[in-house]
């Protein structure tokens, strides 16, 4: 039996969730005809949107590319697609490093924000102390 696609999975995923295509548009901050087009004709754009819509429906990547061999790559116009040569383990492993990387990112911006936060707590300080003039 074949495996079912990409596109076919985040349908089921989405109607087992009770979620319409607005639904899951919203949660992950996309339009319901981009939904539309991902679950009738697979034209994901990024792997980014991939990994938002599987957090959103509460699965792996794993689960959502399969478990049959598959790749992922980049074409020249930005588009994804999915071709049957990589084993299983490397595609688990490149999903691993992404949500690593997704991460460490994470981590970075959250980090990034309270700096800010920071330095804006201190302008405004300097902002409102009385400096005597300088002799």
């Amino acid at each position: 039996m074949e495996e079912p696609t990409i596109q076919i999975k985040i349908r089921d995923a989405r109607k087992a969730k009770s979620l319409t295509q607005s639904d899951l548009a919203e949660m992950v901050g996309l339009s319901q005809k981009t939904i539309q087009t991902y679950e009738t004709n697979g034209g994901i754009n990024t792997l980014y949107n991939l990994k938002k819509i599987a957090i959103a429906l509460n699965i792996s990547l794993s689960e959502l590319i399969g478990e049959e061999a598959k790749k992922i790559s980049q074409t020249g116009s930005g588009n994804i697609q999915i071709g049957q040569t990589n084993t299983i383990s490397q595609d688990r492993h490149k999903i691993e490093m992404l949500e690593q990387e997704v991460e460490s990112l994470t981590t970075q911006i959250k980090d990034l924000r309270q700096t800010i936060s920071a330095k804006d707590a201190l302008i405004e300080l300097l902002q409102q102390t009385k400096f005597p003039p300088s002799k």
